[in-house]
């Protein structure tokens, strides 16, 4: 019975990042069954979603939290890294605007910086 809930666990899972991408895609157009008037995704919705995956009990729902947000952090930290190497790609294309896009590098490497201090933080509390 085991082997049979962790498998259910990834697809449980991949349903849910579909429906929350589906809820994004369909935001801007407020298509969406479960959207608000102005076109945002039912917050209820996606909070129901997210709470059948998180377990109850305060002790594993805290370790599941911490593992995601190590996981988000570090998913944010490697695409602030790519926004940096794109706009110093940038500054070295445009000399008129290098100093701007160089800022903006900048501030996305500390973004990234501060992203991985959050994952090594959350990685280590037990």
């Amino acid at each position: 019975m085991d082997g049979d809930n962790q498998a259910q666990a990834p697809n449980k899972r991949e349903q849910l990042t579909n429906d929350v991408r589906q809820a994004a895609d369909t935001s801007a157009t407020g298509n969406s069954p479960g959207s608000t008037a102005e076109g945002q995704p039912s917050r209820d919705r996606l909070r129901d979603r997210l709470e059948e995956e998180i377990p109850r009990s305060p002790p594993s729902r805290a370790t599941e939290l911490r593992r995601r947000l190590v996981e988000a952090a570090l998913a944010l930290a490697e695409t602030e890294d790519e926004i940096a190497r794109s706009h110093e790609d940038m500054a070295s294309r445009n000399p008129g605007k290098a100093a701007d896009y160089r800022q903006t590098a900048e501030k996305a490497r500390d973004g990234a910086r501060r992203a991985r201090e959050v994952a090594h933080h959350f990685r280590d509390v037990p």
